[in-house]
């Protein structure tokens, strides 16, 4: 017999993890939304919040930002700073700046640090603010663990933020491209660009590197 109720919820719930983590996110949206008549009242808000993220990072934005503007309607959620800092990312890869920095403004204060401050530091890039960048980026880092997504892209960005600056910024670039590298998956995007910034950043400092080692 086909599984039905809570258990039909939890098997799709798992199917679209697996499919999030293939890069699937459509997939994985799909199978959320198929899930949701069957989800145990209790987890509903958990299971939409999961499947915005799967808009959010399929880019589906205009799906994603309804389905977490709903989200915050309710304000018994428990993780609406989160959904917030989620909101924000959705306004920011649509290029809406000014938006992006109100809601991201919002989950800071609601208690999402570390996602709130990725995203001012790089509204503050984008409007080439690199002092304004840093000071968000460090912030970001600082509430986060080495290794988190979150902690990865500040230093993703510093090292950019940093490499703008030039050669005075030199030490500042190497070290954290070479703190993204130590986390960063081996077939990433992100691998070519900051292993440019590292090659720059010893470019400039010549023989001083040494004093960094």
């Amino acid at each position: 017999a086909h599984p039905t109720g809570p258990r039909r919820f939890a098997l799709a719930q798992a199917r679209a993890q697996a499919l999030s983590r293939l890069g699937r996110f459509a997939e994985a949206a799909e199978r959320l939304a198929d899930a949701l008549p069957d989800a145990p009242e209790e987890e509903l808000a958990f299971a939409v919040h999961e499947r915005a993220i799967a808009l959010l990072e399929g880019d589906a934005l205009d799906a994603a930002e309804r389905e977490f503007e709903e989200l915050l309607l309710d304000p018994d959620y428990p993780h609406r700073s989160e959904a917030t800092a989620d909101l924000a990312e959705v306004r920011l890869r649509r290029g809406d700046l000014p938006g992006a920095r109100e809601t991201a403004g919002r989950a800071l204060e609601a208690g999402a640090v570390g996602p709130a401050c990725l995203i001012l530091g790089t509204v503050a890039f984008e409007y080439f603010d690199l002092d304004e960048a840093i000071v968000w980026l460090e912030r970001a880092v600082s509430a986060t663990q080495p290794g988190d997504p979150t902690w990865l892209a500040a230093h993703q960005l510093l090292a950019d933020v940093h490499a703008q600056r030039g050669p005075a910024a030199a030490e500042q670039v190497l070290l954290h491209a070479r703190q993204a590298l130590a986390h960063v998956e081996p077939g990433s995007e992100w691998v070519g660009p900051l292993e440019s910034h590292v090659d720059q950043a010893r470019r400039w400092l010549g023989g001083a590197e040494r004093w960094l080692n």
